[in-house]
């Protein structure tokens, strides 16, 4: 079932800057069955690079 106008306000809502509006811009994602795999993606990612910048500044008091 396509939902092309449900694809549309989910894109709006995001930065078009972000990387998660360029890849549904580049992969033409049609369905939000489409859509909802790859924003849970860059969910886990952003999630990831956080957790990497809240351990950044601990490692660097560890070795100074």
């Amino acid at each position: 079932m396509q939902h092309p106008t449900a694809v549309s306000a989910f894109k709006r809502g995001l930065l078009p800057d972000g990387g998660l509006y360029k890849e549904l811009t580049m992969y033409l994602c049609k369905t939000m069955e489409d859509v909802l795999p790859r924003a849970w993606a860059q969910v886990k990612w952003e999630e990831d690079v956080a957790s990497h910048a809240k351990a950044q500044p601990k490692q660097e008091q560890r070795s100074a």
